[in-house]
């Protein structure tokens, strides 16, 4: 009798050991899986923001002294084509991405490089209507091994063309002269 006490203390000691060790590897692998698809997000969105920050940007103040900056950027479904560079040397730069796949592709002269392969959406548009600024927004989704459903990061930025920083068309970005006068 005391044998079969011991054994079903046994097994019941070892069971919730084992359900215990299941859900902390069920938790281990979602945080895996999250971490891995933010920091895919993060690789596309810096990539783009540096690019779109040094877009190739012509300013111009127009009869009413107004400033405009006339950017080099083209997109449309998942292609963006925009003019990238600095001192006067400019590349075409494209960024593909393609939602059967689900992979986002940048190309420069001549060479693509593939940035993520679990991309589940992109969007690259303008943010405000002088086109100084452009929303990207991103959905990366993993799948943890063993289970059916993604794990999904949605992040955006907001990135300004350096251009237009340069002749103060973004009040979010301050000159030491402006901090000195106005604060």
């Amino acid at each position: 009798m005391e044998v079969l006490v011991v054994a079903a203390i046994t097994i019941i000691v070892t069971g919730g050991v084992w359900s215990f060790l299941r859900s902390m590897t069920h938790a281990a692998a979602i945080s895996k899986a999250k971490g891995e698809a933010k920091a895919m997000a993060d690789l596309v969105l810096r990539a783009i923001e540096k690019d779109i920050t040094d877009m190739a940007a012509s300013v111009t103040i127009e009869l009413n002294n107004r400033t405009k900056v006339v950017t080099q950027f083209a997109g449309s479904g998942g292609t963006w084509t925009m003019l990238v560079g600095e001192k006067g040397r400019y590349t075409k730069v494209d960024y593909l991405f393609d939602p059967a796949a689900k992979t986002v592709t940048r190309t420069a002269d001549g060479k693509s490089r593939v940035l993520a392969d679990k991309v589940l959406d992109l969007t690259i548009s303008p943010y405000d209507a002088d086109q100084i600024k452009f929303l990207v927004d991103i959905q990366v989704g993993i799948v943890p091994p063993g289970m059916k459903e993604p794990q999904i990061h949605h992040q955006k930025l907001v990135a300004t063309v350096r251009a237009a920083v340069s002749a103060n068309m973004d009040p979010k970005w301050r000159t030491s002269e402006d901090a000195k006068t106005t604060f």
